[in-house]
């Protein structure tokens, strides 16, 4: 199923409401731009699902609004979880991913970072508490780290960023395998 409003993001009134689709196993909720209310689709959203969904298998979610707290709920009420897209989300740090992997995760496949920034350390921690990951898939721009993306300072710590994560991928051959990068510019 997919919720996709530009006019009535998915606020946990709102998914309360789906809870009716108790079999629900995937769910698509992407970011709007631009939206009428960019902050209603929160970490209240995400622990509504997790709550709702506990069964959940693919998960796609985003936006301004949430926070490492909404991830983590995700993590904890979504123990089935197998697929699961960040999109335009907050930065993935190495200890945001700790704390998700310490809650759960556990049978997680395939995560997509999209337009969200991450850092070397979180994906080294992902691949190493979650036991059943095949695919992780980054896909960045300059955008999703700097405002001034015309700025040569900007671009050239942007190149360094995915410089250091495409290392990932030489340091052995589990990264290789399982680490997809896409970086563009804008």
């Amino acid at each position: 199923m997919a919720y996709i409003s530009d006019s009535f993001p998915a606020c946990p009134e709102a998914l309360w409401a789906l809870w009716a689709c108790r079999k629900l196993l995937t769910l698509r909720i992407p970011p709007m731009f631009p939206c009428d209310h960019p902050g209603r689709f929160n970490d209240k959203s995400l622990e509504t699902i997790a709550n709702c969904w506990p069964n959940m298998r693919h998960l796609s979610v985003g936006g301004p609004s949430l926070s490492s707290a909404g991830l983590i709920h995700i993590a904890k009420g979504c123990l089935r979880l197998q697929e699961l897209e960040l999109d335009r989300t907050v930065a993935m740090s190495e200890e945001i991913a700790h704390a998700m992997c310490l809650c759960g995760l556990r049978g997680l496949e395939t995560i997509s970072f999209t337009f969200t920034p991450v850092s070397p350390g979180a994906i080294k921690e992902l691949l190493g508490a979650c036991p059943r990951l095949e695919r992780i898939e980054v896909h960045i721009g300059i955008s999703d780290y700097f405002m001034n993306v015309d700025d040569d300072v900007s671009k050239r710590k942007y190149s360094h960023i995915v410089k250091k994560l495409a290392a990932l991928k030489q340091e052995n051959q589990e990264f290789a395998r399982v680490l997809w990068i896409k970086a563009d510019y804008g």
